[in-house]
């Protein structure tokens, strides 16, 4: 009834319905979660993700693909915070801002076989979406609220790897690559990350 103990009309309503089915080695999924938000927190719209999915084992490697549809999230999308702030470079935007209605779509595949007596795993990522970016700018020398829309894209790629030296012990390497921008009329930010880890398990 909310995310306080009453039942109030300033209180965010969450609420969401899944489906998962199972044959054989193929399995889907389907998930739709809404926020109705408060009715006293000004014109703010409903939040809203549709998401599916789905894996097949065909024996020798196994297969994952997944998407999502998002409309009017209220939170950042991925590392959006940091891809904002290269944004500012060039608008003149602050730290502070919020993003509340970023709506767009993410794709996602994947796949996991045996290799050389391990596991090896693939997968990636793309996100394509608009926003519109609230917060406090420099104009003339004045700090003003503002609002700046931007369109964003976003890709990334990772790998891992783990092999078993006993049944208590294994090791493992990872790496992984992302690419993020933001653009419109005042400008374009964005950032790369690439990173590699690798390590050794052991459970006593």
């Amino acid at each position: 009834m909310g995310n306080e103990a009453e039942n109030e009309s300033s209180n965010d309503r969450y609420y969401a319905a899944g489906v998962n089915y199972q044959k054989g080695a193929l399995q889907l999924v389907a998930v739709v979660d809404y926020v109705n938000e408060a009715s006293t927190e000004g014109e703010q719209d409903d939040m809203m993700t549709i998401n599916v999915g789905g894996n097949y084992d065909f024996g020798v490697a196994k297969v994952f693909a997944g998407a999502q549809y998002f409309k009017n999230a209220d939170n950042p999308v991925g590392a959006m915070d940091t891809l904002n702030d290269g944004l500012y470079e060039f608008t003149g935007y602050k730290a502070e801002h919020t993003c509340d209605d970023a709506k767009g779509y993410a794709v996602t595949f994947g796949v996991s076989a045996p290799v050389m007596g391990g596991e090896f795993a693939f997968g990636g990522t793309y996100v394509d979406g608009e926003g519109t970016v609230l917060g406090p700018r420099v104009s003339q020398g004045l700090a003003v609220t503002d609002a700046l829309k931007h369109d964003f894209k976003a890709w990334n790629l990772g790998a891992y790897y783990t092999y078993n030296l006993s049944n208590q012990t294994y090791v493992y390497a990872i790496g992984g690559y992302t690419d993020m921008e933001a653009s419109s009329t005042d400008g374009v930010g964005g950032f790369e990350s690439a990173s590699f880890g690798f390590g050794l398990v052991h459970s006593f």
